[in-house]
């Protein structure tokens, strides 16, 4: 239907240029190179294509915010063309990757897709000698990684002339992403021939891709645009962790929404709007679940921890990296009751779903906090070996009676026995009783660092007692930046209402309470 409206514009060279691109790109990915990563061929285009075109039809538009033909065309060009990118590596055979290559690729694959379509317009099948539709393509593909998107804006918002037709390059960006990020289904976790094993990363998100049926898009009264998202609940899949891959896909989309929402409702001229009520319906399937790592669950609860923090993202990168040099990292911050007022126990729970989903050993004790104060050094000691003993089937439990002594002994034996990164936390333990305290401090976690790589978090409103231990950071997570509070809130409300959130300049438990209830009213109206 496009090509025959390129025709009927006078755009015969568009229309012929069509047959060409489906073939490049068909024949580019005819080796897959990082068989590891889900399918970014070209079916993953035709179907990004597609919900492009079908995003973009808003009903009932006036006709001078349609989508020109030629704009049609650059959206259809750039979502086949998108993710080039991936398939730009070194000469370094699959299996001699590292992680650091792995991360490199994705996110930099936006990058090297734009410049595959600058390079080498020609041989793509783009229409020769016509520099300008080339560069549009170019950035609106490139916008479509989450990195690079506002990076893009500036110039898409300058190059507006194409052919001496109008050209809305940022609207153009905005649906690329949005379709983009709407292709979740399982087609794209096909396994391929020669596939290498799966990386925790890539396995989340081939997990993530077989539990989705299918997607779509909904155009509703007044313009705005709504998503939903058919889940399949596997045989034998724990439910929770199903419960965990919806929240994992829809806080992306909302994201995302967040993030292009002005670009596409400036693009049309305000009548069009994106919703952020993403609608999940479960179907019961009658397939047996495969095989899946604990560690790939981490992933998608510790990017779900993650995206849960109001703010904090500038204090969480500070305590990865103080956790990355070994030391011990005191998170600071005030408690009401079991109320965490300034987020200290969220980072926690997000800092150690980091560092299990990347392999680590975590001993992991919240007893002080979730009694007020009313638990003992001992009960710490315990809960770290009930923490492991249900986390590590290697670690054999100490017989019921054992003395504390003789269990933190076989939590020291395990933790230099592992070979893995082992994370110690704590919460609270700054309301234990003073001697025990010290003996936490100067005998427990001393001897847990003597051996192995071994990091140590605890959370504390008074530090005081907190100062005889070596190597140690104190973070406070009582400062929130108020562009960060924003962008959050963005993802549950719409602009007026999350900069006025923003503005009132609440505390992190304040504004906790605001996306809850901001939660409570997109799920009615998804009902």
């Amino acid at each position: 239907m496009l090509a025959d409206d390129c025709r009927e514009a006078g755009l015969v060279d568009l229309a012929d240029s069509m047959g060409s691109i489906e073939q490049y790109v068909k024949e580019w990915w005819a080796d897959h190179h990082l068989n590891w990563f889900t399918d970014h061929g070209l079916p993953h285009s035709e179907r990004v294509a597609e919900y492009a075109l079908q995003l973009a039809n808003i009903p009932n538009l006036p006709g001078a915010y349609q989508l020109t033909t030629l704009e049609r065309y650059i959206l259809w060009a750039s979502a086949y063309l998108h993710d080039l990118g991936m398939q730009v590596v070194t000469s370094t055979p699959l299996g001699e990757l590292t992680a650091d290559d792995y991360a490199r690729i994705r996110h930099e694959h936006p990058d090297q897709s734009a410049l595959e379509i600058m390079r080498n317009g020609d041989e793509i099948g783009l229409p020769k000698g016509d520099s300008a539709l080339r560069q549009i393509v170019a950035y609106v593909a490139r916008a479509h990684g989450t990195e690079y998107y506002a990076e893009c804006m500036p110039f898409l918002t300058r190059f507006q002339k194409v052919r001496n037709q109008r050209v809305r390059g940022p609207l153009l960006a905005a649906v690329l992403l949005m379709a983009d990020e709407l292709d979740l289904h399982y087609e794209r976790a096909k396994i391929v021939r020669g596939r290498a094993f799966l990386n925790t990363i890539s396995e989340a998100h081939a997990l993530k891709h077989r539990s989705v049926l299918a997607c779509g898009v909904h155009h509703m009264s007044g313009g705005e645009v709504a998503f939903q998202i058919e889940t399949q609940r596997l045989v034998g899949f724990p439910a929770d962790a199903a419960e965990d891959i919806d929240e994992w896909i829809v806080e992306k989309l909302r994201r995302q929404i967040a993030m292009v929402e002005k670009e596409f409702s400036d693009g049309f001229a305000g009548y069009a709007s994106l919703s952020r009520a993403v609608v999940v319906r479960p179907v019961e399937g009658v397939m047996t679940a495969p095989p899946i790592s604990a560690a790939a669950l981490n992933v998608i609860k510790s990017e779900n921890a993650r995206s849960r923090l109001i703010d904090h993202d500038l204090v969480f990168r500070d305590i990865c990296r103080a956790v990355e040099e070994r030391k011990v990292v005191v998170l600071t911050g005030r408690l009401d009751g079991l109320v965490d007022v300034d987020g200290r126990e969220d980072l926690l729970d997000a800092l150690v779903l980091r560092m299990t989903s990347g392999g680590a050993v975590s001993l992991d004790s919240r007893c002080v906090y979730e009694s007020s104060g009313a638990s003992t050094a001992s009960d710490v000691i315990r809960q770290w070996e009930e923490h492991l003993t249900a986390t590590e089937p290697g670690y054999v439990r100490t017989p019921p009676g054992t003395a504390v002594e003789d269990i933190l002994k076989a939590l020291v034996a395990y933790t230099e026995s592992s070979g893995r990164p082992v994370l110690v936390a704590a919460s609270s333990v700054d309301e234990l009783p003073g001697e025990e305290l010290h003996w936490v401090c100067s005998t427990a976690l001393k001897r847990m660092r003597r051996v192995g790589d071994v990091s140590v978090v605890l959370t504390a409103s008074n530090v005081g007692g907190l100062r005889e231990l070596d190597d140690v950071v104190f973070i406070p997570t009582i400062e929130l930046d108020r562009e960060q509070v924003r962008t959050h809130l963005l993802r549950y409300a719409a602009a007026p209402t999350a900069d006025a959130e923003a503005r009132a300049l609440l505390g992190y438990s304040a504004y906790k309470r605001l996306r809850a209830e901001h939660l409570i009213a997109l799920t009615e109206e998804s009902a």
